[in-house]
Order: C-alpha cells, then sequence, then structure tokens
C-alpha cells in the first residue's frame, strides 16, 4: 500500500526525506549549542567559585590583621573557611 502511495507521489517521498535531513540538521545544532552553553556555565561557575575563595580567604586575613584574635578565634576563623570550602557554612557574619 505505501510502495502504491510512493509509486505516485515521489515528489512527496522526496520532501519528507528532505525534512527529516533538516530536523536531523536542527537537533545536530541544537545539541551543539547545548553543549557549548554548558562548557560556557561550567568555565563560569569555576570563575564564580574562584572569586569567592579569593574574597573569603581577604575577609579572613583582614579579619585576622585588623583584631589580633585569641586561638579560639583563629579557630573559629580558619573552620568557618574550611565549611565555606565545602559550601556548608550558614553562620552568621
Amino acid at each position: 500500500m505505501s510502495t502504491n502511495l510512493q509509486r505516485k507521489h515521489p515528489q512527496r517521498e522526496a520532501e519528507q526525506r528532505e525534512d527529516s535531513r533538516e530536523e536531523s540538521a536542527a537537533e545536530l545544532t541544537a545539541t551543539e549549542e547545548a553543549r557549548q552553553t554548558t562548557r560556557a556555565i561550567k568555565v563560569m561557575m569555576g570563575r564564580v567559585e574562584a572569586s569567592s575563595r579569593s574574597l573569603q580567604e581577604t575577609e579572613v586575613s583582614q579579619q585576622m590583621v585588623h583584631s589580633p584574635p585569641s586561638k579560639a578565634r583563629t579557630k573559629h576563623l580558619l573552620d568557618k573557611q574550611r565549611q565555606r570550602d565545602i559550601g556548608g557554612y550558614n553562620g552568621r557574619r
């Protein structure tokens, strides 16, 4: 049955093949764009994390310089820094 249709409508079959090729090309393009976007996001997240880490280190250093801390305060600041590094600190400033 479909063979009869194909014989009667060769132009339609060719159009369907072309549409299919265009869809495949569009899907490949969308996939590549998604990969590039993902890579760009990962790069930016890495930069944000590095900047955040640098700011936190500066903050700890400044706190230590402006008011030399006691041993307990030093330990607290270092613990706070370690917790930030692993992303689990929710303390107050």
